[in-house]
């Protein structure tokens, strides 16, 4: 009896059959290579309507962005608690709660925008964090609140934002929505 010997006709079998039923190791890379040249081609059939979609085109010197770069949500931790209105209106609600916006500064700057739609968002703001917010004013034009704080924020200073909310659930879709910023 020999130990520490193995049949190489057992590895060639076992080799051969994982090789039958996983592709040639080329067509794997195809697929892969594929998938690379579809991003790329998409890439370059979209970036125009994203870039224009980015930057305003009226003219302005402000820059709308939907997710601005300069500030990233990490993570929303959201309580709601709902208002049935229970009057011949039956299709609205009152939803009303706390939203902790945990953010990462990616790039140095002194104010947050908040942007909202169809929600009071009720002061005072609380910033968790070692930062002092030195003013909060709203833009009523455009529908944000810019907290603007006693000093610059650098870059990968992680705060969390604290604030309360009233708002309106209804057939019209309008929504809480504070990830769209305008940046001037």
């Amino acid at each position: 009896m020999l130990t520490g010997l193995t049949c190489p006709f057992v590895h060639w079998t076992s080799f051969f059959f994982f090789f039958f039923l996983e592709g040639s190791v080329y067509r794997q890379f195809q697929l892969s290579l594929d998938n690379i040249n579809a991003s790329v081609i998409w890439n370059r059939e979209n970036i125009a309507a994203i870039s224009s979609f980015l930057r305003s085109t009226n003219g302005s010197s402000a820059v709308n962005r939907c997710l601005p770069s300069t500030i990233i949500p990490l993570r929303y931790d959201v309580y709601v608690k709902l208002h049935l209105n229970m009057t011949e209106d039956t299709d609205r609600s009152v939803p009303g709660g706390q939203l902790s916006i945990h953010i990462n500064i990616t790039c140095a700057t002194d104010r947050i925008f908040l942007r909202k739609r169809s929600i009071i968002i009720r002061e005072p703001i609380e910033v968790i964090g070692e930062i002092v917010m030195n003013e909060t004013t709203y833009d009523r034009d455009n529908d944000f609140h810019i907290l603007i704080f006693s000093r610059i924020l650098s870059a990968n200073t992680q705060i969390i934002l604290k604030l309360n909310f009233l708002g309106q659930l209804n057939n019209d879709m309008h929504e809480f929505n504070i990830s769209s910023t305008v940046i001037p």
